[in-house]
């Protein structure tokens, strides 16, 4: 889980980004439907999605075309 501002650097994030292509390293991300508590937490994970999705769209390369940006740098800060 990751709840720093864009301006923070997120360790988890630099891990799963330095470890990504070690052999025996695998990164598995789980969404609202892998939730299995209570339907309030389902519900928070679902509107964080729907902002994360809008920021994406807002973010996007073809938008960024030309700023030197592309869209994972724009998301961690």
């Amino acid at each position: 889980q990751i709840d720093l501002p864009r301006s923070q650097k997120s360790g988890l994030r630099e891990a799963v980004d330095i470890l990504e292509d070690l052999e025996g390293i695998a990164t598995i991300f789980l969404g609202s439907e892998d939730v299995v508590r209570h339907r309030l937490v389902k519900s928070i994970i679902k509107a964080y999605d729907r902002i994360k999705k809008s920021e994406n769209t807002v973010l996007s390369p073809e938008q960024n075309e030309g700023d030197g940006k592309d869209l994972n740098s724009s998301l961690q800060g």
